[in-house]
């Protein structure tokens, strides 16, 4: 990573439901503490040690962030809410309107605010196919159904598009194009980074929040809605421990290259990141190993993990996590969000959607260090201030059209409480009429439009994909529509085979470490030479 730029009730878990009427927000208490005793966070030592499996949960009961809370009443006027959401599907893919209906059903959405248009179900597609079949189209959208001004947050789902293709050749993460739905912010500088107010229009805010349902699989783009809803429900976002990976030196000639040039700005965000979450009164660990969790002498498991920030392996996930439900975390690497929907490929946001997290964020491309989401911003305000995950991702992500891509609903959040939420039933589908009457938004869309979205994955393909559902994910949609959801259509994705006898997830088997393909080993070692080379004539010419 370079340092400059360049221009009904499923029980899934067995909770035991916390003290959360609807109208309570959980404060959390900002009094200066630091962890669990003393000021010092638990440390790794401790929690290797052989009774270290069992003092987080301990830990976890002694001092609960729900017992750290005192009890306030916001109205949800005055932040944003369901009415402010509006899914965007694609009208052409039956898993991306069933993840729609899903997310309608939960949260309870006016049914006007289901987008569903005609799209292409490539991942990626150019900036003229952006413009003409998803840009212009949803801006319409939103006007037609007079709603334009009252959404601040939009929610792409499974087979949306991902990527956009510029005419120079360059990539960049399509949601960072539809911040700018209308082409009214300033060019590139995201103007909520670091603002500390609600984003409503009364405030001034313009443009859109965006956040993506979506990762390796149609289910588990699902399981985004089904473990926000169990986390305020259940769990209620008051247990958990925040887990902070730092890395000093480095374990390899590419990783000391980065963290002698931007190290100092990753770990510091890490660290102060630990500090605020340990400050909330949360149960924190924070590691100093150049080692990563899930390889000694860092800890090799981390249970009931409810916040993560670290770095630096590359385009890798490290399978050491039990994420609970509301679980958020990102990994600081250029390539965390690479190819998110093939998660055999290495991306950390593929594999953590898959193991369980609720919501991450991550770079489609290489970011630069400061065009990466900002992890002291993001837990200052997700943790500290209470915000939706929507506003303190975007409070801590610098520029829009670049590379930064967020994943979860924008709704989650540790105080905010959302009446009429509830968990889908195990059959639910939802009302496919109903999408097709009120999401479709073209009665007859463009020959080009059709042309674009006329992709469709064979029966054969479709036997590829596995049936396991992945965790936090109640058994999904039976109905109407035609089309079951292992028949959606794009292009086949394979998981990763399940690693025999492994006890690292609490939910079934872990896949296996994913292994970057050879071209982009050869691309980082090519990356790692160039660094060096400037380096070296860096400190000649000193």
């Amino acid at each position: 990573m370079r340092e400059s730029l360049d221009g009904p009730t499923i029980m899934v878990l067995p909770w035991t439901p916390s003290r959360l009427p609807w109208e309570t927000a959980l404060t959390p208490k900002r009094n200066g503490t630091h962890g669990l005793s003393g000021g010092e966070a638990v440390s790794s030592a401790m929690l290797n040690s052989r009774f270290g499996l069992l003092l987080p949960l301990l830990l976890g009961v002694m001092l609960s962030p729900a017992e750290a809370t005192s009890g306030a009443v916001h109205s949800p006027a005055s932040y944003p809410g369901p009415a402010n959401v509006a899914v965007v599907a694609n009208a052409d893919s039956a898993a991306s309107l069933r993840i729609a209906l899903r997310y309608k059903f939960v949260r309870r959405l006016p049914p006007e605010n289901i987008c569903a248009l005609p799209l292409p179900t490539e991942y990626t597609i150019t900036l003229e196919t952006f413009e003409e079949v998803l840009r212009a189209p949803l801006a319409e959208c939103l006007v037609s159904r007079g709603i334009e001004e009252r959404v601040l947050f939009l929610v792409p789902t499974w087979d949306v598009p991902a990527m956009l293709r510029l005419p120079d050749g360059e990539v960049r993460a399509l949601d960072s194009f539809l911040t700018d739905l209308r082409h009214e912010l300033p060019a590139a500088h995201n103007p909520y980074h670091r603002k500390t107010d609600s984003f409503l229009r009364e405030n001034g805010y313009r443009g859109y929040l965006v956040t993506r349902l979506d990762g390796p699989t149609a289910e588990s783009a699902a399981a985004l809605v089904d473990r926000a809803a169990m986390a305020e429900l259940q769990d209620g976002m008051t247990s958990g421990i925040g887990y902070f990976d730092l890395e000093p030196n480095g374990l390899n000639p590419l990783h000391e290259i980065v963290i002698s040039g931007a190290g100092h700005i990753g770990n510091r965000q890490i660290r102060d990141a630990h500090d605020i979450v340990a400050a909330a009164g949360w149960p924190t660990v924070l590691d100093e190993h150049d080692e990563e969790f899930g390889t000694p002498p860092a800890l090799a498991f981390c249970p009931t993990a409810r916040f993560y920030l670290g770095w630096y392996s590359l385009y890798n996930y490290n399978d050491a996590f039990e994420w609970l439900p509301g679980a958020v975390g990102v990994h600081i690497d250029s390539f965390s969000a690479l190819n998110y929907r093939h998660p055999s490929h290495g991306a950390w946001t593929a594999g953590a959607i898959w193991r369980g997290i609720t919501a991450t964020a991550g770079a489609v491309a290489e970011p630069t260090i400061q065009g990466f989401i900002e992890g002291d911003v993001l837990f200052e305000a997700f943790v500290a201030d209470g915000v939706s995950w929507a506003e303190a991702a975007y409070r801590a992500i610098p520029r829009h059209q670049w590379m930064m891509v967020v994943f979860g609903d924008p709704l989650l959040s540790l105080t905010r409480r959302y009446p009429g939420t509830r968990l889908p039933p195990p059959d639910f589908l939802g009302p496919a009429k109903e999408a097709i009457e009120h999401g479709a938004h073209h009665e007859a869309p463009s020959q080009r439009s059709r042309e674009a979205a006329s992709s469709v994955r064979s029966k054969e393909a479709a036997a590829a994909i596995p049936r396991e559902s992945p965790p936090g994910l109640s058994p999904v949609f039976a109905g109407d529509i035609e089309e079951p959801l292992d028949t959606y259509p794009g292009d086949a994705r394979e998981m990763p085979p399940a690693r025999s006898g492994s006890s690292n997830c609490a939910h079934g088997s872990a896949p296996e470490r994913p292994v970057a393909p050879l071209p982009w080993l050869l691309i980082l070692l090519a990356v790692a030479a160039a660094k060096c080379r400037c380096a070296l004539r860096a400190g000649a010419r000193d």
